[in-house]
């Protein structure tokens, strides 16, 4: 089934129907403190699990953006998300009457008017009953979630994408049924709460394409089990690029956030880059760390005061080790005696402190060709994925007084040496907190699996100049 229709998001609602007492009104709604049905006093939950769905959505009839092309196994996947945080779900895939609700089975199929009852503003809608066994808690006995297939559908993460032809917000599957399998737990919406949470349960479609810890929290609350910690943070950043002198010297800013100082190793590294096949290497590298406009730091050749796994392998390369307050800080690497050549600068963590974190790193150098383009490699450490947005700015650093910007910039993203993502001139949806200023510049917005990861500016058609690479962490804004 092809879903070719469009609505717009910004009014879109999720729907959860509750049958058997009125509690419409009240439905639960978690909180990280712990959260009670306001009507029993106790959470409407399912007392026998795993609980089954019977999935009856179907093929796509055609590939979705995600490569898959059968809808039912986007919902077997947010099924198995939610089984990350215990083993609530089994599937099935019986043929049934999707509008009996007092079947037995819990139906996820396709409907185009939410079996007579209408979906109004509803994307999807689950319908539940409950009912109280020898004057007990009440607990769930049916849940049916049905997707409006009036509505412009398909399967992809990250941001909200445009639908074509219709003007309007193309809904992704498997993000839906996430938020309404939560419902079939006897998650509510925490923004209606009165909670400003980032969560899958929020009441409207968002960029939010997984669950966040908030939604795990809810689960594992009301059914008593301990939710898994999944956490994911920048642990090492480094930036690769031609060093010259005056504004082409190599600049990497970073952030640590949190409320907690933070121990890092800066390092500048220039001849030992020749061991990985690298020509023109900057000799010997000098390093200086400030805090604004103050010089905190300088170093010229690195001392055994470097931790052993940190220390370069030339003597003539530069290395600092802080501890550093939350803030920005910028490290600058020039050519000692006013040399030029290729450097690496590297800000890695030495502690693992979750108060205190690397929230974002940006480097400005010179692009130039072949060896000489603008490299930036940062780790994703955890076991969770983490959404970042990079950058590519060239046009704008003229504005900020840099003369010899690079006019037009591309970005391309690799794991290992596999290309997973390109731009050239971003376009939205980039969070409107990030969008350049200049239309020629890059941008990508995308969630990432933990491992390391390398992207690289160069100038279109091979033209040079100096320009910005930047890595932000979404979760620290």
């Amino acid at each position: 089934m092809n879903k070719r229709l469009c609505v717009n998001l910004i009014n879109t609602l999720f729907c959860m129907v509750l049958l058997g007492v009125s509690l419409l009104a009240h439905g639960f709604v978690f909180s990280v403190e712990g959260g009670q049905n306001q009507t029993s006093g106790t959470p409407i939950i399912w007392r026998t699990l795993p609980i089954v769905m019977n999935l009856n959505l179907g093929d796509s009839n055609g590939a979705l953006i995600n490569g898959t092309d059968n809808w039912d196994v986007n919902a077997e996947d947010a099924l198995a998300e939610w089984n990350t945080v215990s083993d609530f779900f089994t599937m099935d895939s019986r043929a049934v009457n999707k509008c009996d609700r007092n079947n037995g089975v819990n139906s996820v199929a396709w409907d185009d008017n939410n079996c007579g009852d209408g979906f109004g503003d509803a994307i999807a809608v689950t319908r539940q009953i409950f009912r109280s066994r020898n004057n007990g808690p009440f607990e769930f006995s049916n849940a049916d979630v049905l997707f409006n297939s009036n509505l412009c559908w398909n399967a992809y993460s990250g941001p909200i994408r445009r639908c074509g032809g219709g003007g309007g917000n193309l809904l992704d599957l498997r993000r839906v049924a996430l938020h309404e399998f939560g419902h079939v737990l006897g998650l509510g919406h925490p923004d209606q709460g009165g909670q400003s949470v980032n969560a899958i349960m929020n009441s409207k479609v968002s960029n939010t394409d997984a669950l966040t810890q908030d939604d795990r929290n809810g689960a594992a609350t009301i059914y008593d089990v301990e939710a898994a910690i999944q956490s994911a943070k920048l642990i090492n950043i480094s930036t690769r690029a031609l060093v010259g002198q005056g504004d082409d010297v190599l600049i990497a800013g970073f952030i640590i956030g949190g409320n907690t100082s933070k121990t890092v190793v800066v390092r500048a590294l220039g001849s030992s880059l020749q061991n990985q096949g690298v020509s023109g290497v900057l000799s010997d590298p000098t390093l200086e760390l400030l805090s604004g406009q103050t010089v905190m730091a300088f170093n010229d050749d690195w001392t055994q005061q470097i931790p052993a796994a940190f220390r370069p392998q030339d003597s003539r390369e530069s290395a600092l080790v802080a501890t550093l307050n939350p803030g920005p800080y910028t490290a600058i690497v020039r050519g000692l005696n006013g040399s030029t050549g290729i450097s690496l600068v590297e800000v890695y963590e030495l502690d693992t402190t979750q108060s205190a974190i690397l929230s974002n790193v940006s480097t400005r150098a010179f692009v130039g060709n072949g060896d000489n383009v603008l490299i930036g490699g940062f780790v994703i450490e955890g076991n969770a994925p983490k959404r970042v947005v990079i950058r590519a700015v060239g046009g704008s650093l003229t504005d900020a007084g840099v003369s010899g910007a690079l006019p037009d910039p591309t970005l391309e993203l690799f794991s290992g040496s596999t290309s997973i993502a390109f731009n050239d001139n971003w376009a939205a949806p980039i969070p409107a907190l990030f969008q350049p200023s200049n239309n020629l510049e890059s941008a990508l917005d995308i969630t990432l699996d933990p491992g390391a990861y390398t992207a690289i500016v160069r100038g279109l058609n091979g033209s040079n100049g100096v320009a910005l690479i930047e890595v932000y962490d979404l979760e620290q804004f």
